[in-house]
């Protein structure tokens, strides 16, 4: 039966005694759970705002392994339950809200990667991967794992299922994890709440989560099989300058297929590997890019497999694949480490041509025009030792007909002591080009980290010879050395003062060609602030100087950024860079002047608008160039918790002086116009529907001529989720 707590104004539907995550009208049995086996934690301590003070809210949590699944059970208690922010939102979106959470490494403090699990007070999951080495994390994982969400007359309480194969773990009875228990109380301030202090003298994540012993039972199950089919079809009708185009209509059917025989051990196929992305959104670059755009990817096979091979450098980037036929993935994890390998076969062959001054993306194809298939393959090979570090080799290759390219690496970390951390990387590459031409070049890369309560520090030296390629990967600069350095002093003042954090940073780099010539020289001094109000401010004050064609360009500003929650419904979010840069296309000194303005509000449980909207000005002398600017509005209206509808409405434009450019070959004026209407279902991590319509028009004019193309679209997508049992999810 439905239940419903107050969170504020507003009325949430809650689902009390059967799951949030209820598949196909089935409910959630994990009667096998014997809570008295159960060890108890408690958040005990506030860590943000305050620096590892008691926590004012009790929060416990116990955890049990059973039925090869790890079972979590928070009781976060509140004495005002009208305060708690819970709200119906899309799947991995719940910043702003109360919500509890469970952070993993399989490997224990010394482990390279971490998985986060939350829940939010009205029941949205939200799960994503940390990788410790280059410290990012990606929401774009996802697990599959179960949720339920209650009401409690003094707060409210959850409950995980998140079975053991969703984890790389390895096949070894006694293990060593590692965890931290987390809970976010947005109010005046975001509090956190943790199992454990926050250590800020580790300059690491993972190594400041709580060793753990584990007892787990060796498996063997041929079943264990998991997968998704996909089912996409699309429909598009275009115009060009008022000629109509041939109608197109196409279909396609995927398979992703997972099987973990053994716990420790997992290998995925996949055809036609998820070949679509329609909840995505296309993004424009700059009108004044030096590089390529680097997406982020979002297609589930891939994202589980990129984790495995990334590091320092980026030697992978699996968006160079960018329409495989085919692809494998295997992973097989052991104390002490693990081994990856994928394949892909790719029917087109694209890559990121990189230079000294920036990158341009092409793509290889044969004399005739037609494109090249080609085969890709990289292998990792990871080895922990304890909590003292890490090493690894990687070996990566991209080939085609009378073309072939090779990277091979080694790559790793080493805690020297408490205070300081060393990390590294040296790439090889061999490049076979259709003329007949070999290439070789050499990468490097080591970081010296220093951290100490409230000091940090690092530097680091970086170097790319002329000949290297990672057609693989992402790395949009060659023929360079660079070294960079920071020093930070963080201030923590009472948590509940009007500033209740502040940071003082200095940076500095340069970066020469190998021969000596000075490319690129930055100084800049950033201050920041944390206070009431969810507000968070920095302002960077900037001494920049940039190499392009042959000339030497002051790049010197000020940058700012401001994002605030004035109200509980409201976000606000403020961006500007006052500088000086280069104008591209004339190549010369230019002034930059850019705005952006984003907001979220909320005005009820099942309703959010966000709107985003920026403006570029470049100027010579005083005198406008060319002016960019882009508007972005988008509503979500939420039918439950599981599906929404999505509509998008979007402008961007670029107005040029021509009578300014040294050479006006380029349209006086390019503008985008294109909206979107979307449903989304979404019954669990990987069953999903999307269906909607679209249509959008681009223009170009210039004063000799003009040139506008229109085009509408409708697509659907389906992806059908399933398990070794024969059961659908």
């Amino acid at each position: 039966m439905i239940k419903r707590i107050t969170a504020g104004n507003w009325e949430i539907p809650f689902w009390f005694g059967a799951v949030s995550a209820v598949l196909c009208g089935t409910a959630w049995s994990h009667s096998s759970v014997n809570w008295a086996d159960a060890r108890e934690v408690k958040l005990g301590y506030e860590i943000e705002p305050g620096d590892n003070v008691p926590a004012q809210r009790d929060t416990t949590v116990h955890y049990v392994v059973a039925d090869n699944t790890l079972w979590v059970r928070f009781y976060a208690k509140e004495g005002e339950a009208d305060k708690i922010r819970a709200r119906i939102r899309e799947r991995d979106n719940i910043q702003g809200d109360d919500a509890v959470g469970v952070l993993i490494s399989p490997a224990g403090v010394g482990g390279n990667e971490a998985f986060l699990f939350w829940v939010s007070a009205a029941g949205v999951q939200m799960d994503s991967h940390w990788n410790e080495a280059r410290q990012e994390e990606d929401s774009a994982w996802n697990a599959r794992w179960q949720s339920e969400t209650r009401k409690e007359v003094d707060g409210y309480s959850v409950e995980m299922g998140i079975p053991l194969t969703q984890l790389p773990l390895a096949a070894d009875k006694q293990q060593k994890w590692a965890f931290d228990f987390r809970r976010t109380l947005p109010r005046e301030a975001n509090y956190v709440l943790a199992s454990q202090k926050m250590d800020r003298s580790r300059p690491c994540m993972v190594c400041r989560f709580d060793p753990v012993d584990m007892q787990l039972e060796r498996q063997l199950t041929l079943s264990e099989f998991e997968g998704a089919v996909s089912w996409l079809e699309t429909g598009s009708y275009r115009t060009e300058d008022g000629v109509a185009m041939p109608k197109k209509r196409d279909g396609n059917v995927g398979l992703d297929l997972t099987w973990r025989p053994l716990r420790g051990a997992s290998l995925a196929l996949a055809l036609k590997p998820d070949f679509s992305q329609v909840e995505s959104d296309s993004t424009r670059l700059s009108n004044n890019s030096a590089d390529v755009f680097d997406n982020p990817e979002q297609r589930p096979f891939f994202v589980d497999a990129s984790n495995s091979f990334l590091q320092f450098q980026r030697p992978f980037y699996s968006r160079n694949i960018g329409a495989p036929d085919a692809a494998v993935f295997g992973r097989f994890s052991f104390v002490g480490g693990d081994m990856a390998m994928l394949y892909a076969r790719d029917t087109q062959t694209t890559l990121v041509l990189s230079g000294l001054s920036g990158s341009n993306l092409t793509e290889y194809r044969a004399t005739d025009g037609t494109k090249l298939d080609s085969d890709n393959l990289a292998l990792r090979y990871r080895h922990q030792f304890d909590s003292i570090g890490q090493v690894a080799v990687s070996v990566l290759g991209r080939q085609s007909s009378g073309y072939q390219n090779h990277v091979v690496g080694v790559d790793g970390s080493a805690q020297l002591n408490a205070r300081f951390k060393l990390d590294s990387s040296v790439l090889s590459s061999t490049t076979d080009d259709p003329n007949g031409t070999r290439s070789n070049g050499f990468a490097s890369f080591f970081r010296l980290g220093y951290r100490e309560g409230d000091w940090s520090a690092s530097v680091d030296r970086q170097q790319v010879s002329p000949g290297f390629r990672a057609d693989l990967g992402y790395m949009p600069r060659i023929n360079f050395r660079k070294l960079n350095g920071f020093v930070r002093r963080d201030f923590l003042f009472d948590d509940n003062a009007f500033l209740y954090r502040a940071g003082l940073e200095t940076d500095y780099w340069v970066r020469h060609d190998l021969n000596g010539e000075l490319q690129d020289r930055v100084a800049q001094l950033a201050i920041s602030g944390s206070g009431q109000g969810q507000t968070q401010a920095t302002a960077w004050l900037m001494s920049r100087a940039g190499r392009y064609r042959g000339q030497m360009f002051n790049r010197s500003g000020i940058e700012w950024a401001l994002d605030a929650t004035p109200i509980d419904s409201l976000k606000l979010s403020l961006h500007g860079v006052f500088s000086g840069e280069i104008d591209r296309d004339n190549v010369r000194q230019a002034r930059q002047r850019l705005l952006k303005l984003s907001n979220s509000w909320m005005p009820s449980n099942a309703l959010r608008f966000e709107f985003s909207a920026s403006g570029t000005r470049l100027a010579n002398n005083g005198e406008t160039t060319f002016t960019e600017r882009a508007l972005d509005l988008r509503s979500y209206f939420f039918l439950n918790e599981r599906s929404y509808l999505r509509a998008i409405v979007r402008d961007w434009q670029v107005d040029r002086e021509l009578a300014r450019y040294s050479n006006p070959n380029r349209p006086a004026k390019e503008q985008a116009r294109d909206w979107q209407l979307m449903y989304s279902w979404r019954p669990s991590q990987i069953s999903t529907l999307y269906m909607g319509v679209a249509s959008g028009r681009d223009l170009e004019q210039s004063p000799l001529n003009q040139f506008q193309a229109r085009e509408r679209n409708w697509f659907m997508k389906l992806n059908i989720g399933f398990d070794g049992n024969g059961r659908f999810f």
